[in-house]
């Protein structure tokens, strides 16, 4: 059975919530494309709460996922750096303890330091991942506060 996915369905979310011919448009679309095709289809979003009740009500199953607890972080972090990849002194008990993050911004954080390890031509350490940390809050709108640094704020030391 042929399965259609639609991750990350922000940009559509937020289309949705304004009154325009553009989020009519697209939501009349989206609807005649899922309901005539044959097979699966899996739409992904954390903004469900911007979609409207009509558009809701088509949806046969809606499975929400929880953010993720210190405990689940833990394992995100040590099952999200590949066996391969160099890396020493990650401390992952501190990483999920110290910093709210879903599965996909940890995979960020880790693909950031992963890049900048190379680069530097050294295996993959706290400096990085901090860095790779620092850079998702960025995008995010958030600063880095020395304060979440905790012991390791050494390593970054233009955090004040």
């Amino acid at each position: 059975m042929p399965i259609c996915t639609f991750a990350g369905l922000l940009l559509f979310a937020f289309r949705m919530s304004l009154p325009s011919l553009v989020g009519a448009l697209l939501l009349i679309g989206l609807l005649q494309k899922i309901e005539t095709y044959d097979g699966v289809t899996v739409l992904a979003t954390n903004l469900i709460q911007n979609f409207d009740e009509a558009f809701k009500r088509r949806m046969k199953f809606v499975i929400e996922f929880p953010f993720p607890g210190t405990e689940e972080r833990r394992k995100i972090w040590e099952r999200s750096i590949p066996e391969e990849m160099p890396a020493e002194g990650l401390d992952y008990e501190y990483l999920a303890g110290n910093f709210e993050l879903s599965g996909s911004n940890i995979r960020n954080c880790i693909l950031h330091g992963a890049f900048l390890a190379a680069g530097r031509g050294k295996a993959l350490e706290m400096e990085e991942i901090l860095l790779g940390i620092k850079n998702e809050y960025a995008k995010n709108g958030k600063s880095l506060t020395r304060e979440e640094l905790g012991e390791y704020y050494m390593l970054l030391p233009e955090i004040g």
